[in-house]
């Protein structure tokens, strides 16, 4: 890690502060520029590295993601589609190669799989009882490539991936996929208080870490 990237990391966060107060505070102005700014600078950091595709791709439909979402008329299907382009290019960067061998990663894999069944087990009657039963083959779909990425995230401790890259990606990965699950139970099971910052919060530290892990992995 360079001074460079200190700097990157630094106005990264700093752009996601700003977001953050726009949420507290309800300053929609401010947070139509610090909203995609924050994916914005983790984008062309990645791109500073000549990263790998995969991963340059996974940060630009989640910039996508953001601006469907922050719309004044909220575009969350499609929102939810550049999502889960999102989480596909993730998984594929994450693979590489191959697949990672030995019994841990599938015991990871058994885990995880739990996880994310039961959360939509819970979503689905919520889904049904708002009268959104039309978005469950989607928020399935959605739920299936969110876990399957954090799988892949965690794997990389097995494929060769220096400690600390491993480390983040993981840490990420699982902070996405908490501030995705926030988010679903706020909209759809019960209201949480603060929610919108939460997520918010969750997000921006999930990919910013993301974003640290592959710089390290190089």
């Amino acid at each position: 890690m360079t001074p460079g990237d200190a700097l990157w990391i630094a106005l990264a966060l700093g752009v996601a502060i700003l977001d953050w107060l726009s949420v507290a505070r309800g300053w929609q102005r401010l947070g139509y520029l610090t909203k995609p700014g924050v994916m914005g600078v983790l984008l062309a950091w990645l791109l500073s590295h000549h990263s790998v595709l995969t991963f340059v791709l996974a940060l630009g439909f989640s910039l996508l993601g953001d601006v469907f979402l922050m719309l004044p008329r909220e575009r969350f299907v499609a929102g939810l589609g550049a999502f889960l382009l999102a989480h596909l290019a993730y998984l594929a960067g994450f693979l590489g190669a191959g697949w990672p061998s030995g019994e841990a990663p599938w015991l990871l894999l058994a885990l995880v799989t739990l996880l994310g069944g039961g959360f939509y087990r819970r979503l689905a009657p919520a889904l049904r009882q708002r009268g959104q039963a039309r978005l469950r083959p989607a928020v399935a779909l959605y739920t299936a490539a969110l876990s399957a990425m954090l799988w892949a995230a965690g794997s990389t401790w097995w494929k060769g991936w220096p400690s600390r890259a491993a480390l983040s990606v993981s840490v990420g990965a699982f902070l996405f996929f908490a501030s995705d699950g926030l988010l679903a139970w706020n909209r759809f099971v019960r209201p949480i208080p603060h929610a919108r910052l939460k997520v918010r919060v969750l997000y921006h530290l999930g990919q910013l870490l993301l974003a640290v892990g592959i710089v390290l992995h190089g």
